[in-house]
């Protein structure tokens, strides 16, 4: 299916407008001098944005922020940070009409974020501070055609910036976790109907396809934990069952400990039967840990 078109104008401050019709995405690229003021004179709206410095002889530097406020407010913060290094240029992504909202913004920040860290082309000056906010299934699905769109009318402007969505690299790097050598044991949690196999390295865990999850949440569920399980079903890793109360895995899943193993597959912290699989030593489970997400690299594509 072919993406809507856009319109480029350049503005009168000397930033190049790409533009669609209200619904689709509206783009301000300001380059070179004083670019940081040439896109907040514009009083954009809430949305993403890139603010990007090219040292000499180096990869482009990249900050990817967000303002559900507007993003030419969200950038007059950087004036004072940002006294020392000048930005070569701002990449700023609104909506043509209506405004996106607070949480769409955050959403698509984290969007934008994981399309610099995936490709590898640029470095990433913010590696932890894009989680995203929850919109619902729906709401991330609407979302994630708007900012295809988006990436696809840049991508011919900025080299560091694939013209395709890019898979979360939790599920990039799942495919290849593991050491050759490192030992690896097999597990199996299980809670009810829900029950997931995992394979538990020296500090990777990856739950395995097949896995069945449970699919209604309660409300007490993190955010974070929301956002991951939006992407996983927008991808196709997280699919119906003939039990309404269950999802199956269809691909690997990398996460770091077993508390991130159990949000991902209870939704919660919850309680639950670990059994070793692999004939090793037999305890309560696998050691735990917090964190919800891997540390960010690069992988294989996506599905």
């Amino acid at each position: 299916m072919s993406l809507p078109r856009s319109t480029a104008t350049a503005h009168s401050s000397g930033v190049l407008l790409l533009e669609g019709e209200p619904g689709l995405p509206c783009i301000a690229l300001a380059t070179g001098e004083d670019c940081l003021r040439r896109i907040i004179v514009l009083g954009l709206g809430p949305g993403a944005y890139l603010i990007e410095v090219k040292p000499p002889g180096k990869p482009p530097r990249v900050y990817a922020g967000g303002s559900g406020r507007g993003v030419s407010q969200g950038l007059r913060g950087f004036r004072q940070a940002l006294a020392i290094t000048v930005p070569s240029r701002i990449i700023a992504i609104t909506a043509a009409g209506p405004a996106l909202s607070e949480a769409q913004a955050a959403a698509l920040e984290q969007m934008l974020w994981m399309q610099v860290e995936g490709t590898g082309i640029a470095d990433c000056a913010n590696h932890d501070d894009a989680f995203g906010r929850s919109l619902g299934h729906e709401g991330y699905a609407r979302l994630r055609t708007f900012a295809a769109t988006a990436f696809a009318w840049l991508s011919p402007h900025v080299p560091y910036l694939a013209p395709g969505l890019l898979a979360p690299l939790y599920l990039q790097e799942a495919c290849t976790t593991f050491a050759p050598g490192e030992p690896v044991e097999h597990w199996r949690v299980r809670r009810g109907p829900v029950t997931a196999t995992v394979l538990v390295g020296a500090s990777d865990w990856v739950v395995q396809p097949d896995s069945l999850v449970r699919r209604h949440v309660p409300k007490s569920t993190s955010d974070t934990t929301r956002v991951m399980r939006e992407e996983l079903v927008a991808w196709g890793v997280l699919v119906p069952t003939t039990d309404a109360r269950l999802w199956r895995l269809t691909h690997p899943v990398g996460c770091q400990g077993r508390t991130a193993v159990h949000r991902l597959v209870f939704g919660v912290n919850a309680g639950a039967t670990w059994m070793r699989l692999d004939g090793g030593a037999e305890a309560a489970g696998p050691g735990a840990s917090i964190l919800l997400f891997p540390p960010r690299g690069r992988g294989p594509a996506g599905p």
